[in-house]
């Protein structure tokens, strides 16, 4: 087991993209079963969505940022990997953009994702 610590948009960016991966296809059941966990792991109780006062306003993802603290989260050590992996094979594909960069820097550090 793993500790890792992420606010909000972390949580929204593995959940998305995790998302985005599974529904491309070439998964065995038991990735996209590991790829479920993680989504519902990082999940948002009623408790903190209404204290971050998520909402979509225009199809974006909105929160307050002032209640935006990290959370820590323990996560079993095949989860980890398939995060580590999502992060390599979007890496290798180059599907990062400037606009989630420090998102994206905060999670590879949580998973140990060394990059040049």
């Amino acid at each position: 087991m793993k500790q890792v610590k992420l606010k909000v948009l972390d949580r929204f960016l593995i959940q998305l993209s995790l998302d985005k991966d599974g529904k491309a296809g070439s998964h065995s059941l038991s990735e996209l079963n590991q790829m479920l966990k993680i989504i519902d792991k990082f999940n948002f109780s009623e408790e903190e969505r209404k204290d971050l006062n998520i909402r979509n306003e225009g199809g974006a993802l909105k929160w307050n940022s002032e209640n935006d603290i990290e959370k820590e989260f323990e996560i079993g050590d095949e989860q980890f990997q398939v995060i580590k992996t999502l992060l390599e094979k979007k890496d290798k594909a180059k599907d990062f953009d400037l606009s989630n960069l420090i998102g994206w820097n905060h999670i590879a550090e949580q998973f140990e994702y060394k990059f040049q």
